[in-house]
C-alpha cells in the first residue's frame, strides 16, 4: 500500500479509537491475534460459495465474514486495497459480516483487511489478515475444474471397412476420427499418450470432434482434458485404443515356378508345360507374413498344403518341393498360397497352372521371328579408288561386297530389289559378309532378311543403295581421214598426202561423250 493510504487508513482508525468504548470488550482475550478474516463469500452467477484466499470471483460485492470471540458490539473498520470502504459491528454470536455498498470493478485485484483498535491504550492497530480476491466478468470466475471430457468413438473412412468404431478396434485409418463430450465450451485438449496432439473447442452441447495428423502403425492411447474460460483444467479422460493396422502393400502372389530338369530350364509360364517333377516356387508377400503352399493334384483330384515359409523383410519367399511332393500326370496341376501377417491379416493369392510332362518333352516351340538384320557397309576392292561405302555411295566394283549383323547362326538372304540374288550364314556374334555377282551398271537397292533354326524369318532390313558406275574403255581417237575429191578417194594414211581440202573425220571414244 502507498504512504498516502496507509495515512488515510490511520487517520480512520485514530477517529474511530477516540470515539470507541473499550470497556466492552472482555479480559483474558488476546484480540490482537482473533481479528481475522475467515472468509469472503459469492453468491452471483454460474459459481457460487466461498472464494479462496487468492481466488476468482464475478461477485462485485462480495460478502466478508468472521468470528471475533466476546466481541459483541464491537466496531470493525473495513479496507481494500488500503482504503477504508465501511464498517461493520460484531453480532450477539460475536459473528460479523460485511457487504461493500458500493460494487467493485471487474477485472481487479482487491487486498480486503479488517482493524480494531487496543482496548489497553486507545490507539495501537490490531489488524487482521489479508485477505485477497481478483473480480472478473460474469460467470468467468470458475474455480472448479470442469468434469473430465468423454472420448465416445472413432470414425475410420479409409478402405474397404469404413464408419464408427468403439475403444480397442483395429483400423487401417491413420487418421481416425475422434468424437466426444465435455463441458460446454471448454478447450478440449487430445494426447496420444502423453504427447499433446491438438485441440478443439466443445460445442455448446458439449459435443466435439477431432481428426489427429497420420499416425504410426501400431497401438495408440487417445486421451483428453477439458480446460474451462477460468482456466481450470478437468482430469484426464479415460483411455480410447485405437490399433492401427496399415495393410502391406506387397501382393501375395507366385511370382516363378521353377523348372532345374531336363534341356528346357527355367521359369515356366503360368498355364505352361514342364518336365520337373519338383519345381522351386518363389513369389512376394506381406513382409514376415507366415505363407501357406497348396497344391491341386489333377491325378487325384485332391487339394494339399504342402508347406509353409516365412516372407523375408523386403516381402520374398521360396518354397522347394521335396520328398513325396511331385507334380502327377494327368491334367493341370494348380498352385496357390495363403498369407497370415503378424496382424491377422489374410490373404489368398491367384492360381498359378503348370501341366507335368515327359523328359525334355517341355521344350517350345520357338516361334518368335529375329530381329531384321543390317547391312553395315560395303566394300569396293576395283580401281583406283577403294575401301569401305555408306549407302547412297557410287562405285566402279560391280561385286562389291556387303557387310552386316544378324541373329547369330541365322541365315541370312540379300535381294537386290525384290530378286533374292544370295545367302549367307551369320556367325556366333552375329556378323556376316556376302559378295554378289557382278551387278549391271545404275542403281542396286540391297535388302536382307534373317531366318532362325526354327524357320522363323525376320522382317526385311532396311535399305542399302549403291550406284555402279563401270568406267567407259573405247579408246578415245581419230580412225578415218576420208579424202573423196578428185582421182584418188578413200582414207589417207596418217602421215599421207590429199588434194580433198575438207575431208571427212571419223573415230571412237566413250559412248555419249562430247
Amino acid at each position: 500500500m502507498s504512504e498516502s493510504t496507509n495515512n488515510e487508513r490511520d487517520a480512520v482508525l485514530a477517529a474511530a479509537a477516540s470515539n470507541s468504548n473499550p470497556s466492552s470488550l472482555s479480559v483474558g482475550i488476546d484480540y490482537s491475534t482473533t481479528i481475522h478474516i475467515d472468509s469472503i463469500v459469492d453468491d452471483t452467477g454460474k459459481y457460487v460459495g466461498t472464494v479462496l484466499d487468492g481466488g476468482l470471483t464475478d461477485d462485485l460485492q462480495p460478502t466478508l465474514k468472521g468470528y471475533l470471540p466476546e466481541g459483541k458490539g464491537i466496531e470493525i473498520r473495513v479496507f481494500a486495497n488500503g482504503s477504508v470502504i465501511g464498517y461493520t459491528t460484531v453480532g450477539e454470536d460475536n459473528n460479523w459480516s460485511f457487504t461493500p455498498s458500493t460494487p467493485l470493478e471487474a477485472g481487479r485485484t482487491y487486498e480486503f483487511q479488517v482493524f480494531m483498535f487496543n482496548p489497553g491504550d486507545g490507539n495501537t492497530l490490531w489488524p487482521s489478515n489479508t485477505y485477497t480476491v481478483t473480480t472478473t466478468e460474469a460467470n468467468q470466475d470458475g474455480n472448479t475444474a470442469p468434469d473430465a471430457p468423454v472420448i465416445t468413438a472413432g470414425y475410420d473412412d479409409v478402405g474397404d471397412s469404413q464408419g464408427s468404431f468403439s475403444s480397442g478396434t483395429t483400423t487401417d485409418d491413420t487418421t481416425p476420427q475422434l468424437s466426444g463430450k465435455a463441458e460446454a465450451g471448454s478447450l478440449v485438449k487430445i494426447y496420444d499418450g502423453s504427447a499433446l496432439i491438438g485441440s478443439v473447442t466443445a460445442g455448446g452441447n458439449g459435443e466435439w470432434t477431432f481428426t489427429p495428423t497420420a499416425r504410426s502403425e501400431g497401438q495408440h492411447i487417445f486421451t483428453a482434458t477439458a480446460t474451462d474460460a477460468a482456466g481450470n483444467v478437468s482430469d484426464r479422460s479415460g483411455d480410447f485404443v485405437v490399433n492401427i493396422d496399415i495393410p502391406d502393400a506387397t501382393p501375395a502372389r507366385i511370382e516363378h515356378v521353377i523348372d532345374d530338369q531336363g534341356i528346357q530350364q527355367g521359369d515356366i509360364e503360368n498355364g505352361g508345360i514342364t518336365d520337373d517333377r519338383q519345381p522351386h516356387l518363389t513369389g512376394s508377400a506381406a513382409a514376415g507374413s507366415t505363407v501357406t503352399i497348396h497344391q491341386y493334384d489333377p491325378y487325384s483330384d485332391k487339394e494339399y498344403a504342402l508347406g509353409s515359409a516365412v516372407a523375408s523383410a523386403n516381402g520374398q519367399w521360396e518354397y522347394q518341393l521335396s520328398g513325396g511332393q511331385v507334380l502327377q500326370y494327368g491334367g493341370e496341376s494348380r498352385f496357390w498360397i495363403t498369407t497370415l501377417d503378424n496382424t491377422g491379416n489374410t490373404a489368398t493369392s491367384p492360381d498359378f497352372k503348370v501341366t507335368l510332362v515327359g523328359a525334355n518333352q517341355d521344350v517350345p516351340a520357338d516361334t518368335t521371328p529375329p530381329d531384321a538384320p543390317v547391312i553395315t557397309s560395303a566394300y569396293d576392292n576395283v580401281g583406283t579408288v577403294q575401301g569401305d561405302l555408306t549407302s547412297g555411295a557410287i562405285t566402279d566394283d560391280g561385286t562389291p561386297e556387303l557387310h552386316g549383323k544378324a541373329e547369330a547362326n541365322s541365315v541370312v538372304k540379300i535381294y537386290d530389289g525384290s530378286a533374292l540374288i544370295g545367302s549367307v550364314t551369320a556367325g556366333s556374334d552375329g556378323l556376316w559378309h556376302f559378295t554378289p555377282t557382278a551387278r549391271s551398271e545404275g542403281q542396286h537397292i540391297f535388302t536382307a532378311t534373317a531366318t532362325d533354326s526354327a524357320g522363323n524369318v525376320s522382317d526385311k532390313s532396311g535399305s542399302f543403295v549403291l550406284t555402279v558406275d563401270y568406267p567407259d574403255t573405247t579408246p578415245a581417237r581419230i580412225e578415218h581421214v576420208i579424202d573423196d575429191q578428185g582421182i584418188q578417194q578413200g582414207d589417207i594414211e596418217n602421215g599421207g598426202i590429199t588434194d580433198d581440202r575438207q575431208p571427212h573425220l571419223t573415230g571412237s571414244a566413250a559412248a555419249g561423250s562430247t
